[in-house]
């Protein structure tokens, strides 16, 4: 199998906490990882400025993207790889209607026959090998060259629900136009995030248990999606 060569991506709107800079010094410690930060907004545009810089060359195989609040895990390469998938995520914490659930968008557990019936993982997953989701949000997540290949432009874009006119994040939509053409995200259960918000999210689902108090009890629709990750909140 040829070797993966990776460009890593980290598009923000004006900053990059610490602890993501320290994740992004160890992980460009491998030598198959070419680190780029692209500064702009709206976030759907900068995103789909890296695709084409992606698919400009030959060079890489995969391309990474963070948000430029997440904390990894060091192996976090080799976790997202041992997905063994065209399209591979880590699991990060986010707030959704007040309450923390994950990027992780699953079929609603009571309405597994029900198409649009999508909800955002509540729980961090106690499964020991990687697992196949209907979407999820674009915190961390590690896509093959061939997806944005095959899959149409835009990758990424916001749009307003003809519902409600609420806005649906640009990587939702990514998610469920990359289905159309037969690609969904794999998760590693092991590829946990922290998201550094005032305080770090995944701190406060531990301080919570430990506490005895749910902070993970409402459902969050997954069409809605986290259109503010690089807010300052």
């Amino acid at each position: 199998m040829p070797k993966s060569k990776i460009l890593f991506a980290v598009p923000t709107l004006d900053s990059i906490t610490p602890y993501t800079v320290f994740s992004i010094v160890q992980t460009c410690r491998r030598d198959d990882i070419t680190y780029m930060a692209l500064v702009g907004s709206p976030t759907d545009q900068v995103r789909n400025q890296i695709v084409k810089k992606l698919l400009s060359t030959d060079e890489h195989t995969h391309l990474m993207m963070w948000d430029s609040d997440i904390q990894t895990p060091d192996d976090i390469v080799d976790l997202l790889l041992g997905c063994n998938s065209p399209m591979a995520t880590g699991i990060v914490p986010i707030m959704m209607h007040d309450m923390i659930m994950s990027n992780i968008v699953i079929r609603h557990p009571e309405k597994p026959d029900e198409e649009d019936a999508l909800v955002f993982m509540k729980q961090w997953s106690s499964r020991a090998v990687p697992f196949e989701v209907e979407n999820a949000g674009a915190g961390c997540i590690l896509i093959h060259r061939e997806v944005f290949e095959k899959v149409p432009w835009p990758w990424f874009r916001y749009e307003e629900r003809e519902t409600d006119g609420r806005r649906t994040g640009e990587d939702i939509y990514f998610g469920r136009k990359a289905a159309e053409y037969g690609y969904k995200y794999m998760v590693h259960p092991r590829a946990i995030c922290g998201h550094h918000k005032r305080s770090n999210l995944l701190d406060l689902v531990a301080a919570s248990k430990k506490e005895g108090i749910s902070i993970t009890d409402n459902e969050g629709t997954a069409n809605d999606g986290e259109d503010n990750r690089n807010s300052k909140d």
